[in-house]
């Protein structure tokens, strides 16, 4: 056997005791829940298959009575609705977040977040309003670009642009005076970059006074999505200075960077709790790797126990222990990757 290659010291991060305790207490709990894994888009780099529908009320109901059975325990809880679209099953969402504010009445101690990752189309202010209400605060949708680029790359099923729709409901949501986080996602490659400018301008006069909304630059990246045509992607050497150019304008126009979160970079899949809750009650760990056998930890069965793989858990968590840099950052790396 040769010799075992020499690993820089740079590539690991060494956690805290406090860091990794976090990591594994039942005190904290975050679900990332699929209310549906269908969608009323057909974006052009989606990574999923909609093979899935809605949660069946069986489902439904075990994920309350799980609700139900940590609450007493737990300091923290975070529950991040995503799909599919997760407001194509807007009054699932509605159900369980009544169920978790009332468990909020019983248990005042928890400290609750709540966030969307929605396209938007659905989120008139009627419904923004009901969702605030019941404690989901923070959304994030995305667009490609101006109108005429976002709508040749995020179109509904049927084929139709969706622009004007998204940035009408964003336009109604800043006639609100509820308190509320909008993330604007600008989704970068090389075919929509040469707009970016644009967008801020149209940004910055929409919401720039705006505390509630902020503007995130991410470039479109082979490793989270497919293309008929993966040389639309930035490549490594182009991701840089596409990002500090678009960061450099918006900046002229007023628009800052999102303050970054303090600590070291661990993905929520290498936390110990946190758990994706998939339409069907199965469990996985991370929303890119659906598809993947190794992403598959458990099971939520009907009284509202949880199921565990616990040789598929640690395979997620490998980066808590072993303090490497890409185990923590993206422990699908190396363990659950598929090809698409």
């Amino acid at each position: 056997m040769g010799a075992r290659a020499r690993v820089p010291r740079e590539a690991f991060i060494n956690l805290s005791d406090s860091e990794r305790a976090n990591c594994l207490s039942d005190r904290l709990l975050q679900l990332i829940a699929m209310p549906t894994e269908q969608c009323n888009f057909r974006c052009r780099y989606c990574f999923e298959d909609f093979q899935r529908g809605r949660m069946s009320p069986a489902v439904v109901s075990g994920l309350k009575r799980f609700l139900t059975r940590r609450a007493a325990g737990l300091e923290q809880l975070a529950i991040d609705w995503y799909g599919g679209e997760p407001l194509l099953a807007s009054d699932i969402v509605l159900d369980i977040q009544s169920h978790v504010r009332d468990l909020l009445q019983r248990y005042p101690g928890i400290d609750l977040r709540s966030s969307m990752t929605t396209n938007g189309y659905l989120l008139d202010r009627d419904l923004l309003a009901r969702l605030v209400e019941l404690g989901v605060s923070h959304f994030q949708i995305a667009l490609d670009g101006v109108r005429e680029l976002h709508d040749t790359t995020r179109v509904t099923a049927g084929g139709v642009g969706t622009f004007d729709r998204i940035w009408a409901n964003l336009e109604a949501a800043r006639e609100s005076r509820q308190e509320f986080e909008i993330l604007v996602r600008c989704q970068i490659d090389r075919g929509n970059r040469d707009s970016v400018h644009e967008l801020t301008d149209l940004y910055a006069a929409t919401f720039g006074n705006d505390a509630r909304f902020s503007l995130v630059f991410v470039p479109l990246s082979c490793a989270v999505a497919k293309s008929e045509d993966p040389s639309t992607y930035l490549d490594p050497a182009e991701v840089r200075s596409t990002l500090v150019e678009a960061w450099t304008y918006a900046g002229s126009r007023g628009i800052g960077i999102p303050p970054a979160h303090a600590g070291p970079n661990i993905c929520y899949a290498a936390w110990g709790n946190s758990f994706i809750v998939r339409s069907d009650g199965s469990l996985s760990k991370c929303t890119v790797a659906l598809s993947s056998p190794r992403n598959q930890v458990g099971r939520l069965l009907k009284d509202g126990r949880m199921e565990i793989d616990n040789e598929a858990m640690n395979g997620w968590m490998r980066g808590l222990w072993s303090g490497d840099e890409t185990e923590l950052g993206c422990p699908m790396i190396g363990y659950a990757e598929t090809s698409r």
